[in-house]
């Protein structure tokens, strides 16, 4: 007789805690929050590090959206090699590889979680396009607005790593990279 294997429901495959969406009102901190880790990062590999930059909703104020931090940071070294990976470990990042998306290495920090790290090559399609997304929200109030609906509108009953809440927003930003 085989046995079926135990799935547990709160963890996804990346054996991560699935935690639900949810938006909050921008909060002014996250700035200074960002401000903090980037200099965090800076101080312990500042030779591997060229840019540090605040993407994804928490950057745009006009918006809701969820407490989660998301830094893209520029190095001339990638993929990272294992002293970058092991300082990240030590800062207390999880790192996740490339999960799918070439040009970054993700690794996230916080039970919740609080920031979602993207190591990038300088230029790479992974950096200009979330700056140039982030950029149009916050020149545009009520694009970022339109966005904030749709984000609110995909998210219910996902969580914060669902591919599906992910792939409901592509068109809308692909929509708004070819302004």
């Amino acid at each position: 007789m085989s046995r079926k294997p135990i799935i547990n429901p709160q963890v996804n495959l990346l054996g991560m805690k699935e935690e639900l969406i949810k938006f909050e009102i921008h909060n002014p901190a996250w700035a200074k929050t960002f401000e903090q880790q980037s200099e965090l990062l800076k101080t312990h590999l500042s030779e591997y590090i060229t840019a540090v930059h605040h993407i994804g909703s928490t950057a745009v104020p006009s918006i809701k959206a969820k407490a989660i931090i998301d830094i893209t940071v520029e190095s001339s070294v990638y993929p990272p090699n294992n002293l970058i990976v092991n300082s990240l470990i030590e800062l207390g990042y999880l790192s996740h590889g490339n999960a799918g998306v070439a040009e970054r290495y993700w690794f996230s920090k916080g039970v919740p979680r609080v920031f979602n790290l993207h190591w990038c090559p300088i230029n790479g399609a992974v950096v200009k396009s979330p700056l140039r997304f982030r950029d149009a929200l916050k020149a545009d109030e009520t694009l970022a607005k339109e966005y904030e609906t749709l984000k609110i509108k995909a998210s219910y009953g996902k969580h914060i790593d669902s591919p599906k809440y992910a792939a409901s927003k592509d068109n809308f930003i692909n929509s708004v990279l070819l302004l």
